[in-house]
């Protein structure tokens, strides 16, 4: 359950990190602080999962 809500969130960071640059309506200010922002808080998932790594148990990698 773990590793799929923590895959989620990194494709949701993936998305927006595509979109923000598209946002031509924004400030290039604005766009580059959500960037930042989303840059971060990557930082802060992947330092949980580090921190809380019996929640994520790493998939088996099955050998050909």
């Amino acid at each position: 359950y773990f590793n799929q809500f923590k895959d989620n969130l990194f494709a949701g960071m993936e998305y927006y990190r595509g979109l923000f640059p598209k946002m031509l309506q924004e400030t290039r200010d604005s766009r580059e602080r959500a960037m930042a922002e989303l840059h971060s808080f990557k930082n802060k998932l992947k330092e949980f999962i580090a921190n809380h790594s019996h929640l994520f148990p790493q998939p088996l990698l099955v050998s050909a």
